[in-house]
Protein backbone atom coordinates (compact mmCIF):
# COMPACT_ATOMS: atom_id res chain seq x y z
CA UNK A 1 0.00 0.00 0.00
CA UNK A 2 1.77 3.04 1.55
CA UNK A 3 5.22 1.73 0.27
CA UNK A 4 4.28 1.17 -2.87
CA UNK A 5 3.46 5.16 -3.20
CA UNK A 6 6.06 6.16 -2.28
CA UNK A 7 5.26 7.13 0.82
CA UNK A 8 7.97 5.34 2.87
CA UNK A 9 7.76 7.13 5.90
CA UNK A 10 3.81 6.90 6.77
CA UNK A 11 4.58 2.98 5.75
CA UNK A 12 7.19 2.92 8.48
CA UNK A 13 4.97 5.01 11.35
CA UNK A 14 1.64 2.57 10.61
CA UNK A 15 4.56 -0.37 11.26
CA UNK A 16 5.74 0.88 14.66
CA UNK A 17 1.78 1.62 15.49
CA UNK A 18 1.21 -2.03 14.54
CA UNK A 19 4.22 -3.31 16.24
CA UNK A 20 2.89 -1.31 19.68
CA UNK A 21 -0.21 -3.07 18.91
CA UNK A 22 1.20 -6.11 19.80
CA UNK A 23 0.25 -7.03 15.99
CA UNK A 24 2.60 -9.13 13.87
CA UNK A 25 3.83 -8.60 10.26
CA UNK A 26 3.50 -11.11 7.75
CA UNK A 27 6.26 -11.24 5.08
CA UNK A 28 4.36 -9.46 2.98
CA UNK A 29 4.78 -6.47 5.04
CA UNK A 30 7.96 -7.19 6.01
CA UNK A 31 8.82 -7.18 2.23
CA UNK A 32 7.00 -3.66 1.57
CA UNK A 33 8.95 -2.10 4.16
CA UNK A 34 12.47 -3.05 2.50
CA UNK A 35 11.39 -2.00 -0.82
CA UNK A 36 10.47 1.34 0.88
CA UNK A 37 13.73 1.56 2.76
CA UNK A 38 15.59 0.77 -0.60
CA UNK A 39 13.56 3.66 -2.78
CA UNK A 40 14.43 6.00 -0.04
CA UNK A 41 18.14 5.31 0.41
CA UNK A 42 17.60 4.35 3.94
CA UNK A 43 20.11 1.77 4.58
CA UNK A 44 20.20 1.82 8.26
CA UNK A 45 16.31 1.07 8.57
CA UNK A 46 16.72 -1.79 5.47
CA UNK A 47 19.39 -3.58 8.02
CA UNK A 48 16.89 -3.27 11.20
CA UNK A 49 14.47 -5.21 9.45
CA UNK A 50 16.62 -7.28 7.72
CA UNK A 51 17.46 -8.52 11.38
CA UNK A 52 14.09 -8.47 12.11
CA UNK A 53 13.01 -10.83 9.39
CA UNK A 54 15.68 -13.36 10.71
CA UNK A 55 14.72 -13.01 13.94
CA UNK A 56 10.80 -13.94 12.80
CA UNK A 57 12.04 -16.75 10.59
CA UNK A 58 11.05 -14.60 7.08
CA UNK A 59 14.48 -14.56 6.05
CA UNK A 60 14.57 -17.15 3.27
CA UNK A 61 11.54 -16.31 1.63
CA UNK A 62 11.27 -15.43 -1.65
CA UNK A 63 9.95 -11.66 -1.62
CA UNK A 64 11.85 -10.90 1.67
CA UNK A 65 15.20 -12.09 -0.09
CA UNK A 66 14.56 -9.96 -3.11
CA UNK A 67 13.97 -7.22 -1.16
CA UNK A 68 16.92 -7.34 0.72
CA UNK A 69 18.84 -7.58 -2.10
CA UNK A 70 17.70 -4.95 -4.01
CA UNK A 71 17.87 -2.84 -0.78
CA UNK A 72 21.73 -3.67 -0.67
CA UNK A 73 22.29 -2.99 -4.67
CA UNK A 74 20.39 -0.09 -4.47
CA UNK A 75 22.44 1.40 -1.45
CA UNK A 76 25.45 0.45 -3.19
CA UNK A 77 26.74 -2.00 -0.23
CA UNK A 78 27.77 -3.91 -3.00
CA UNK A 79 29.79 -6.09 -0.50
CA UNK A 80 26.85 -7.14 1.52
CA UNK A 81 24.80 -7.43 -1.49
CA UNK A 82 27.12 -9.88 -2.87
CA UNK A 83 27.39 -11.94 0.43
CA UNK A 84 23.94 -11.96 1.10
CA UNK A 85 23.69 -13.11 -2.66
CA UNK A 86 26.48 -16.31 -2.14
CA UNK A 87 24.30 -16.82 1.14
CA UNK A 88 20.80 -17.24 -0.31
CA UNK A 89 19.88 -20.85 -2.78
CA UNK A 90 20.13 -18.67 -5.51
CA UNK A 91 17.77 -20.50 -7.60
CA UNK A 92 15.80 -17.76 -8.56
CA UNK A 93 16.43 -15.60 -11.78
CA UNK A 94 15.18 -12.36 -9.95
CA UNK A 95 18.03 -12.90 -7.72
CA UNK A 96 20.73 -12.72 -10.37
CA UNK A 97 18.87 -10.18 -12.12
CA UNK A 98 19.62 -7.91 -9.08
CA UNK A 99 23.22 -8.78 -8.89
CA UNK A 100 23.10 -7.97 -12.75
CA UNK A 101 22.04 -4.74 -12.29
CA UNK A 102 23.62 -3.84 -9.62
CA UNK A 103 27.03 -4.14 -10.68
CA UNK A 104 25.75 -2.84 -14.03
CA UNK A 105 25.08 0.82 -12.09
CA UNK A 106 28.31 0.82 -10.68
CA UNK A 107 30.11 0.51 -13.68
CA UNK A 108 31.28 -3.24 -12.52
CA UNK A 109 31.00 -4.12 -16.54
CA UNK A 110 33.41 -7.16 -15.39
CA UNK A 111 31.92 -8.58 -12.62
CA UNK A 112 28.45 -8.43 -14.14
CA UNK A 113 29.16 -10.40 -17.14
CA UNK A 114 31.05 -12.58 -14.61
CA UNK A 115 27.12 -13.00 -12.82
CA UNK A 116 25.73 -13.25 -16.47
CA UNK A 117 28.40 -16.40 -16.90
CA UNK A 118 27.77 -18.03 -13.97
CA UNK A 119 24.26 -17.47 -14.06
CA UNK A 120 24.67 -19.62 -17.02
CA UNK A 121 26.49 -22.08 -15.42
CA UNK A 122 24.32 -22.70 -12.58
CA UNK A 123 21.69 -23.46 -15.33
CA UNK A 124 19.51 -20.38 -14.24
CA UNK A 125 17.15 -19.47 -17.28
CA UNK A 126 17.24 -15.74 -18.19
CA UNK A 127 14.00 -13.72 -18.17
CA UNK A 128 12.82 -10.40 -19.90
CA UNK A 129 15.01 -8.48 -17.67
CA UNK A 130 18.30 -10.64 -18.13
CA UNK A 131 18.69 -10.06 -21.55
CA UNK A 132 18.14 -5.49 -21.38
CA UNK A 133 20.22 -5.61 -18.62
CA UNK A 134 23.41 -7.38 -19.88
CA UNK A 135 22.84 -5.88 -23.47
CA UNK A 136 23.23 -2.63 -21.43
CA UNK A 137 26.34 -3.53 -20.12
CA UNK A 138 27.87 -4.07 -23.90
CA UNK A 139 26.39 -0.73 -24.55
CA UNK A 140 28.72 0.77 -21.82
CA UNK A 141 31.56 -1.27 -22.66
CA UNK A 142 30.96 -0.72 -26.67
CA UNK A 143 31.25 -4.42 -27.15
CA UNK A 144 29.67 -5.17 -30.19
CA UNK A 145 30.30 -8.63 -30.30
CA UNK A 146 29.92 -9.99 -27.21
CA UNK A 147 25.91 -7.91 -27.81
CA UNK A 148 25.49 -10.05 -31.05
CA UNK A 149 26.77 -13.21 -29.42
CA UNK A 150 23.57 -12.59 -26.65
CA UNK A 151 21.27 -11.27 -29.55
CA UNK A 152 22.12 -15.17 -30.88
CA UNK A 153 21.05 -16.60 -27.52
CA UNK A 154 18.01 -14.42 -27.54
CA UNK A 155 16.92 -15.62 -30.93
CA UNK A 156 17.22 -18.99 -29.65
CA UNK A 157 14.20 -18.02 -26.68
CA UNK A 158 11.03 -16.65 -26.77
CA UNK A 159 11.92 -13.04 -25.48
CA UNK A 160 13.17 -12.07 -29.47
CA UNK A 161 9.45 -11.22 -29.52
CA UNK A 162 8.94 -9.26 -26.10
CA UNK A 163 9.30 -5.51 -26.83
CA UNK A 164 11.87 -4.08 -24.14
CA UNK A 165 14.16 -6.87 -25.34
CA UNK A 166 13.61 -5.69 -28.55
CA UNK A 167 13.92 -2.49 -27.64
CA UNK A 168 17.22 -2.48 -26.09
CA UNK A 169 18.45 -4.64 -29.22
CA UNK A 170 17.52 -1.80 -31.61
CA UNK A 171 19.56 0.96 -28.75
CA UNK A 172 22.54 -1.67 -28.68
CA UNK A 173 22.95 -1.95 -32.50
CA UNK A 174 22.20 1.84 -32.80
CA UNK A 175 24.54 3.03 -30.26
CA UNK A 176 27.31 0.38 -31.33
CA UNK A 177 27.26 1.93 -34.95
CA UNK A 178 25.18 -1.11 -36.84
CA UNK A 179 22.18 0.77 -38.01
CA UNK A 180 21.17 -1.12 -40.66
CA UNK A 181 20.89 -4.41 -38.67
CA UNK A 182 18.75 -2.25 -36.08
Amino acid sequence: GLSQCGYGEKAMGLFKRMQLDGLEPDCNTLASLVVACSADGTLFTGQQLHAYTTKLGFASNDKIEGALLNLYAKCSDIETALDYFLETEVENVVLWNVMLVAYGLLDDLRNSFRIFRQMQMEEIVPNQYTYPSILKTCIRLRDLELGEQIHCQIVKTSFQLNAYVCSVLIDMYSKLGKLDTA
